[in-house]
């Protein structure tokens, strides 16, 4: 049985290193501001973890040997009820083109942003929108570009 609780990355030593070799293996670069982070623990050992800053998530990882378990899906819902708590209608996630396919199923769409508001040359903006604000007005876009 699996566990998903919050990481305090600056306060545990010991996560922040599990959390610091699962983010780098998959082939992130760490040093971008998070505000929240969560993770998924088999026993002591961190197999998933994601996190955000406002409403952008961000360090989305699953351990390779256990992508075939659903922890995705649990961990973009929690982050998602969490930014839905904190106040915002809409959050963003930037990903390669080979994990969009998974994000769309959780409820992301491709969001286009202007020519300066992104560096990177493969990668994808995608946005969750609640229900009731599904207009993707270029103020909401703004939001993603910290």
């Amino acid at each position: 049985m699996y566990t998903l609780k919050r990481i305090w990355l600056q306060k545990d030593p010991e996560v922040f290193l599990q959390w610091q070799k699962l983010v780098t293996h998959a082939g992130l670069a760490v040093g971008e501001e998070v505000a929240y982070t969560v993770g998924i623990f088999d026993q002591q050992t961190l197999i998933a973890t994601a996190s955000c800053y406002a409403n952008i998530i961000k360090y989305v990882v699953v351990c390779e040997k256990k992508r075939s378990e659903q922890l995705l899906t649990q961990l973009i819902s929690h982050l998602s009820d969490h930014i839905k708590d904190e106040g915002y209608t809409k959050s963003f996630v930037y990903t390669a083109p080979k994990n969009r396919l998974f994000l769309n199923l959780s409820g992301f769409v491709k969001c286009w942003l202007r020519k300066t508001s992104c560096s990177w040359n493969k990668a994808f903006l995608l946005m969750k929108a609640m229900p009731n604000n599904c207009n993707g007005s270029e103020s909401d876009k703004t939001t993603a570009q910290s």
